[in-house]
């Protein structure tokens, strides 16, 4: 690994949490102005009916709090912008936040990940399980946006509820692949009951590959959505200084409508941090976190994310190949 030393795996841990609550903070202090009206209204101990969308507690006032974020960052062209840019983030990682607890040395040592052919190993029911989910939240995503107008404005109602409550419902759906891998593997469907070492083995390079084509599917899905998004705003209509003159408080003050669009702004640059934290942890040389800050620029972070861990699968499936390999010229002397 390019850095190996535990010290300075924890503290990248520590930097990486650091940023994330000074980003936090930020954006509490950033704009107080808009923010306390939106949390006073969505806070208080009965919600208003308008405001009571779903009536699930603690997820209503959380859509409740979302929605004014979405609604008022559509808009201008600049929030819409960073709501398509941000949006597509959540679903690689939390794939990937899935895939890599699923690993059966996560349940040890991060080392044991790396250092043993069981310990990088996804059982085929759980990929299945995953891929499963996956598939439900992008449906989930079409149907509950596909419906509403793309235009901006006062009349795009649909679009920032069909946002938050999505928001809310990817991640909801994420419990869903637990039940999932259990039904496949209880039935039959997805098993290694009864079969030979080398059709095990054979089940776990597939189900490598089969993992490792997923993250460039994903890839490609999110850097697909990046330039149809980037397209549409270079078509827009809010001119490019509105997003320079948005890192002024005063103007975020004398406008608005720009404070939710510049909060979820630090929500992308948040992301591609994090991202970032994570491929340095991994990364095998300098070239590999530089290779990702580039690729978020050109086709998001979310799909320079996903590229990085096709690489890695990739990577885990060679180190188990050479490890069979070796086994068979032993065995054969």
């Amino acid at each position: 690994m390019f850095i190996s030393s535990s010290i300075a795996r924890g503290a990248i841990g520590a930097i990486s949490i650091a940023t994330g609550i000074s980003i936090l903070a930020y954006l509490l202090l950033a704009t107080p102005e808009y923010i306390e009206p939106h949390t006073a209204k969505c806070l208080v101990p009965i919600l208003a009916a308008e405001d009571n969308i779903i009536t699930v507690p603690v997820i209503d006032r959380l859509v409740c709090i979302l929605r004014s974020y979405f609604e008022d960052s559509t808009r201008t062209d600049y929030g819409r912008l960073m709501l398509m840019q941000l949006a597509p983030i959540l679903a690689p990682v939390m794939f990937l936040s899935v895939v890599e607890a699923s690993r059966k040395g996560n349940h040890w040592s991060r080392s044991r990940v790396e250092s043993t052919a069981a310990g990088s190993s996804i059982s085929m029911a759980r990929v299945y399980a995953l891929i499963i989910t996956l598939v439900v939240i992008w449906f989930a995503v079409a149907a509950l946006l596909a419906p509403g107008p793309t235009v901006v404005g006062e009349e795009n109602s649909w679009s920032p509820l069909g946002t938050a409550i999505n928001t809310v419902t990817m991640l909801s759906l994420w419990f869903i692949y637990t039940p999932i891998t259990w039904f496949l593997e209880v039935t039959g469907l997805v098993s290694l009951k009864g079969k030979t070492d080398a059709q095990k083995t054979e089940q776990d390079r597939s189900a490598r590959r089969l993992l490792r084509d997923t993250f460039l599917v994903m890839a490609g899905i999110n850097a697909g959505l990046y330039v149809v998004s980037l397209f549409g705003f270079w078509h827009g209509t809010t001119p490019v200084d509105h997003i320079v003159k948005a890192f002024d408080h005063g103007f975020r003050v004398e406008h608005l409508m720009y404070a939710p669009a510049y909060l979820l702004l630090w929500d992308y640059f948040g992301a591609i941090a994090g991202g970032f934290f994570w491929v340095l942890t991994d990364a095998r040389s300098i070239a590999d976190p530089l290779l990702y800050l580039v690729l978020s620029v050109l086709v998001s972070p979310g799909a320079a994310l996903m590229i990085h861990a096709a690489k890695r699968e990739q990577r885990l499936l060679k180190y188990v190949q050479s490890l069979g390999n070796s086994n068979k010229k032993l065995k054969s002397k």
